[in-house]
């Protein structure tokens, strides 16, 4: 007879307790299935020596932000029996490890990604940058320090993390995460790593002696070292810095950086302005272009790459161009920077809109994905929970890339509906079944034990065919209701 294993390999229906690693929804596990996310485990050396498998705990530290739960502690509080065998200490124990590099499973686990879907074959693709902010109140939040938000317009304290994705029309793949932590008010480690050379201390490191450039650099060296290929690098004004500049040139990479109005120097037929300066020369500013919404120009110019004043001059050729809004003031305008001069300004800006896919990335991790909301303060939770989070957003990154159609959002709440609605199916059928085997094993001296296993299995079976159709979450059903949305007969 065969084992119910092979029943839930084919349908989403609820798993027993007891066979552990097989997934309960159809899309992630075939995501999982498709990006050989075991297999990636173990060339990342993630190993588990006893108590519950390590498939098991990696799944249900995926799982539990897409069941509508706040932290761990919920998840194991009021849905476990569904998906998980042991406490939330168990759990949090696993995330605390410090021999598990969780960036080197991340940056895999994008590599995949890129590699399934043809990233390769797209004609635009783009590195970008950028940094998010998340506040944390607790005072032994280490590696927390004063940061200043800019959508509020003062500091607040938390962690800063900076980010870098690979962004193409065809969708977003985080690539890389960097805590930062600043000087101002940081909450030190409280106890020193059990092993320096570790993933988690050497990032721990970096946080607290790294400015955010040089992260950025380490990152993108990272990210080729990997054999993920890009044309382009976009950055907005806070990475516009001369050795971002000379470190994308050096990979052989175009970057399109938005820049501050500061006090940098531009070489223009060997006189210097600065960018107001150009932007205030007449001649610049009258051959500005109409494109509506904004009126746009740009000029060939060089910046010196040298930043000591002292040495001699590095002068390399850039294009700069100036966008303004309609109507406008005189002093207000938004400078772009390009290190190829054959791009033209439309291309150029077309580009660098692409940044906006790592704030709507921004946005879905933390509001859906877990990220950075683990309760405890150790560093080694930080570090794998921002990598965790990005690795959720792959798999449906990956969903939506295979399906192609939809949005990320929509993929999520999908996949968190079913399996909430099967985390309850669970539930009772966990105390359904508990009534019926009661009753079943007082009947083993009449019918013996070979008997009433074959029945129990059956009964098993059985029960699982009737929530998977009763949930309407078999595949006839699912492509039925597709079906049904495309003619206009349901509602999107």
């Amino acid at each position: 007879m065969k084992k119910a294993k092979k029943i839930l390999n084919s349908a989403p229906v609820v798993r027993y307790l007891s066979e552990p690693g097989v997934f309960v929804d159809n899309k992630l596990e075939d995501a999982f299935s498709q990006i050989r996310f075991k297999f990636l485990l173990g060339i990342c050396s993630f190993r588990k020596q006893k108590g519950a498998a390590l498939s098991q705990v990696m799944f249900a530290l995926i799982l539990w932000p897409l069941l509508g739960v706040r932290s761990i502690n919920s998840f194991c509080g009021k849905v476990i029996t569904g998906f998980y065998i042991g406490k939330e200490s168990v759990l949090y124990d696993f995330l605390k490890r410090e021999d598990l590099n969780w960036r080197k499973l991340r940056l895999q686990t994008a590599s995949q990604v890129y590699r399934l879907n043809d990233f390769n074959k797209e004609p635009v693709k783009a590195f970008v940058f950028d940094d998010t902010l998340r506040a944390r109140r607790g005072k032994g939040i280490e590696g927390a320090s004063s940061h200043f938000d800019h959508t509020i317009n003062r500091c607040i304290r938390g962690q800063q993390v900076l980010e870098m994705g690979l962004v193409s029309p065809k969708g977003y793949i985080p690539v890389d995460s960097q805590l930062f932590t600043g000087d101002k008010k940081r909450v030190e480690k409280q106890k020193p790593f059990k092993d320096a050379r570790s993933a988690v201390a050497r990032d721990y490191n970096d946080a607290i002696n790294l400015d955010k450039n040089k992260m950025m650099r380490q990152m993108l060296k990272r990210a080729l070292r990997s054999k993920l290929q890009a044309e382009y690098v976009i950055g907005d004004a806070w990475f516009g810095t001369k050795g971002n500049i000379e470190s994308v040139l050096n990979s052989k990479l175009t970057g399109i950086f938005r820049m501050k109005n500061s006090k940098m120097k531009y070489r223009i037929n060997d006189r210097l302005y600065t960018a107001e300066g150009i932007y205030a020369v007449k001649r610049f500013h009258s051959e500005m272009v109409e494109k509506k919404p904004w009126k746009t120009f740009s000029i060939a110019a060089e910046i010196n790459l040298e930043e000591n004043d002292k040495k001699r001059p590095r002068w390399v050729k850039i294009n700069l161009i100036f966008v303004t809004p309609k109507p406008h003031h005189k002093k207000a305008f938004a400078l772009f920077l390009c290190t190829d001069l054959s791009l033209s300004v439309e291309k150029v800006l077309e580009i660098y809109s692409l940044r906006w896919a790592i704030e709507v990335y921004f946005k879905e991790v933390k509001q859906y994905m877990g990220f950075l909301v683990e309760q405890t303060g150790n560093y080694a939770c930080h570090y794998a929970s921002i990598h965790i989070s990005a690795i959720r957003y792959i798999l449906f990154s990956h969903i939506l890339m295979v399906e192609g159609e939809g949005y990320i959002g929509a993929i999520r709440n999908r996949v968190s509906k079913n399996l909430e609605l099967l985390s309850f199916a669970s539930l009772l059928w966990e105390l359904f079944r508990a009534l019926i085997f009661g009753t079943l094993d007082q009947l083993t001296h009449l019918i013996g034990e070979e008997l009433l296993e074959t029945i129990k299995v059956r009964i098993n079976c059985t029960i699982r065919e009737f929530l998977e159709n009763a949930l309407q979450l078999d595949e006839e059903s699912l492509i039925h209701e597709r079906r049904a949305v495309k003619a206009g007969v349901i509602g999107k």
